[in-house]
């Protein structure tokens, strides 16, 4: 830049301040100009940000709240709290029924008693050879030996540099095929035994050699008649008595098939010792599911509350990221009415569970523990959703979304064929759609969401009897708003990224125009202070020419 200096002559006086000026300060000031607005844009993408967040946030909470409403709401769902069951084990005499056995019991059970007396449990035979020496050293024997059972057959080939471990491991190489396990039984020093077990209880197993060497005989399995030398165990069936029928046999030890959802797992047996199975709902896992529904409806209560708070002054507190939010403000409202609501003139109230000045749940332990011992069924219709049907023919599939409450007759027609052809209600035949077997309320009508199967082939009038439950209720609220693929809010935070998408691109362009400007800038006024050096030469040799007439004069 030029140094500060002035030049008189009889004319004209030159300042070189006229060329005194910061270039970068000028650049920055016009490119701030323009990035003023990138500036404004990066403040509401990040807002937005915010917002987002909290959306998630809310999303969180109300799928959190959905998980433990969904255990208590819909008897069809396999993990339906309500249809866990728990069995105790009793014995009629001094023995510990649990050392004789054990039982899984299927959600949904018919709850009620059962007896069990285990005469004998099931075995699985067990045949051993005579003593060999040795377990590594070479047996010399060549051959074939072909082993089956029910599962299926293998031939077994033996050459004379096989020990009897090397036997035993060619045979369970064909266990998937033979179904038969063999293990070396160490008796003493110098006595090993070939055991075969086969892999199913009631299983016998036949041991063969070909007609060339006998590999049977040759191991000590069988003897010379072809009887076996050692059956260390029979193959046997369970045999058991329940509920008063005897001679109950089975191939395992482990039944399903005798009483339903029941599977009795025999331990021992012991005749004249019956074992009583009671079958009851499990309480502490409802009383633990309700416990879960409480604490997460509390913690989406006091996010409300935070988004909910204000300043002294009445302004939306800085905490508060959805102050005024329509979609929090609907299923915050929305939660909190159901839970005031009736069904069947049954209220949370009676069972123990009301809202605290806070608007959060409490629990009272002692009446719920009442309740669960006295009104479990009340409790259980008080919170799920209950399809029932006048027919057997006639059953409630799915209730997606469905809020009807209610009871209605629905006549149902069929085809010359049998096949359905067309439901009415009321002499409404636009209420219901039919596909199939299927019959599904019509979209727009207050039965939508319902889904029905028939299975009937003539014409049949059923009545219907639904009742949506205060936790079905909470589900359908829920559900609507935090599904992430459908939910309302899903739909707002997608809105959103879609908007800061767009508005970072736009912040994105207008940064990289300013670049390009200031490129421009920064060009334009090196130009500039090339022709100022050239203008600060000349007026240096103004400035000697100007010395030199004044010294001359």
């Amino acid at each position: 830049m030029a140094s500060t200096s002035s030049v008189s002559s009889s004319t004209t006086t030159y300042s070189t301040d006229a060329f005194d000026f910061d270039t970068d300060a000028i650049v920055e000031a016009a490119v701030a100009a323009r990035t003023d607005r990138a500036d404004e844009i990066d403040t509401k993408i990040s807002a937005n940000e915010t917002k987002i967040s909290a959306y998630e946030q809310t999303q969180t909470l109300l799928q959190d709240l959905e998980d433990t409403i969904d255990a208590l709401n819909d008897p069809s769902d396999e993990d339906n709290v309500f249809e866990e069951r728990i069995g105790t084990l009793t014995s009629s005499t001094s023995t510990d029924a649990t050392e004789l056995l054990d039982t899984t019991i299927e959600n949904g059970t018919a709850t009620g008693s059962h007896t069990v007396e285990i005469t004998q449990i099931a075995t699985a035979q067990r045949l051993g050879s005579t003593y060999q020496t040795s377990r590594s050293e070479e047996l010399g024997l060549t051959g074939t030996l072909s082993i089956s059972t029910d599962t299926g057959s293998a031939d077994i080939s033996i050459t004379d540099d096989m020990s009897l471990e090397e036997i035993a491991d060619a045979i369970n190489l064909m266990n998937d095929d033979t179904g038969v396990t063999a293990s070396i039984l160490t008796v003493s020093s110098g006595e090993y035994m070939l055991v075969l077990t086969a892999d199913n209880t009631n299983q016998e197993i036949s041991v063969t050699s070909d007609s060339t060497t006998d590999m049977a005989q040759s191991l000590g399995i069988t003897d010379s008649s072809g009887d076996y030398t050692n059956v260390l165990q029979e193959a046997q069936p369970a045999i058991v008595t329940v509920d008063g029928i005897s001679g109950i046999e089975r191939d395992s030890n482990d039944i399903d098939d005798v009483i339903d959802g029941i599977t009795l797992h025999l331990l021992k047996a012991e005749s004249g010792t019956t074992i009583t199975i009671k079958v009851e709902q499990d309480t502490d896992a409802i009383e633990t599911a309700l416990n879960d529904f409480v604490t997460a409806y509390n913690s989406w209560r006091s996010w409300v509350a935070q988004n909910q708070a204000t300043n002294s002054d009445g302004t939306a507190s800085d905490t508060a990221y959805l102050f005024g939010d329509s979609t929090l403000r609907s299923a915050s409202t929305s939660l909190g009415s159901i839970l005031g609501n009736m069904v069947g003139g049954h209220s949370l109230a009676e069972f123990g569970i009301t809202l605290n000045d806070d608007n959060e749940l409490e629990i009272d332990d002692d009446t719920l523990e009442d309740a669960l011992d006295n009104n479990l069924s009340e409790l259980q219709a008080l919170l799920e959703y209950s399809g029932k049907t006048s027919s057997t023919e006639l059953t409630l599939d799915s209730h997606d979304g469905a809020s009807y409450s209610g009871s209605f007759q629905m006549k149902i027609t069929v085809d010359a064929d049998g096949d359905l052809s067309g439901v009415s209600v009321n002499g409404d035949s636009s209420l219901f759609t039919v596909s199939g077997n299927t019959i599904t309320g019509a979209e727009g009508s207050i039965y939508e969401g319902l889904v029905f199967k028939y299975t009937g082939d003539t014409a049949a009038t059923v009545t219907v009897t639904i009742s949506q439950g205060l936790a079905d209720q909470m589900y359908q609220v829920t559900h609507a708003a935090s599904d992430s693929d459908t939910g309302t809010l899903q739909t707002l935070i997608d809105d959103l990224e879609s908007t800061d998408d767009d508005l970072q691109d736009q912040s994105d362009q207008i940064r990289s125009d300013a670049e390009e400007y200031r490129d421009y800038l920064l060009t334009y006024y090196a130009k500039i202070e090339a022709k100022i050096a050239a203008a600060e030469s000349t007026l240096t040799v103004l400035k000697a020419l100007n010395a030199a007439d004044s010294s001359d004069s």
